[in-house]
C-alpha cells in the first residue's frame, strides 16, 4: 500500500538501501525565479474569479482542535483544515460596546 492507504509509516528503508535504490527530491524554485509575482497575482485573480476553488473542513471550537490536527494524517479532512475558535464579528462588536462605555466614562469623569 501507498501512503494514502495509511501504510507510510510501515516503509522499511532497509527495502531502499540494499539494492541502491536512489531516491531524489525535486525542487522547482530555481525554475521559478522572478514568476513568483506573476503566479501569486494569477492565483489571486482566478480564485477572485472563481475559476479557481478551494476546499475546507472547519472545525468549531478549540477544545476540537486534536481532532482537526489528526484529520491531517487520516485522510477525514477535504481541503485545508481550519478551526474556528470563535466567531470575529461578535467580538468585535463586544470591543466596539466596550470602547463606547470607556469614552462615556471618560466624558463623565471630565464633567
Amino acid at each position: 500500500g501507498g501512503g494514502l492507504g495509511g501504510d507510510f509509516n510501515k516503509l522499511f528503508l532497509g527495502n531502499l538501501i540494499y539494492p541502491q535504490i536512489r531516491i531524489e527530491g525535486f525542487m522547482c524554485s530555481r525554475w521559478l525565479s522572478g514568476q513568483k509575482g506573476t503566479f501569486l497575482r494569477d492565483m489571486h485573480r482566478y480564485l477572485k474569479s472563481g475559476k479557481l476553488e478551494t476546499t475546507e473542513t472547519v472545525t468549531e471550537g478549540i477544545e476540537n482542535w486534536p481532532a482537526a490536527f489528526q484529520s491531517l494524517f487520516t485522510g477525514a479532512n477535504n481541503g485545508k483544515v481550519v478551526v474556528k475558535v470563535a466567531d470575529p464579528k461578535p467580538l468585535r462588536a463586544e470591543k466596539k460596546e466596550e470602547q463606547k462605555e470607556e469614552k462615556k466614562n471618560e466624558d463623565t469623569k471630565e464633567e
